[in-house]
């Protein structure tokens, strides 16, 4: 399951439409984590240090989505 993918190749954000039945900031979080994916392409350290600038709570809304709780 993706709730967003980062086609380097085209330049182009694609979402998931389950994301409409998620609060605002879980949405922004994802949109912040496919962003970064702009900068750096994997999931190491860097990544996720440019995630928390962006979003520092981002691993409680991670849980709150990946535990489909919408508000």
């Amino acid at each position: 399951t993706y709730y967003g993918c980062n086609h380097f190749k085209t330049n182009l954000i694609t979402f998931n439409i389950i994301l409409i039945h998620y609060d605002i900031s879980i949405i922004e979080s994802i949109v912040i984590h496919e962003l970064a994916h702009d900068k750096e392409h994997n999931h190491k350290k860097g990544f996720y240090n440019l995630v928390y600038t962006y979003c520092p709570n981002y691993d409680e809304l991670h849980k709150k989505l990946k535990g489909r709780i919408f508000k």
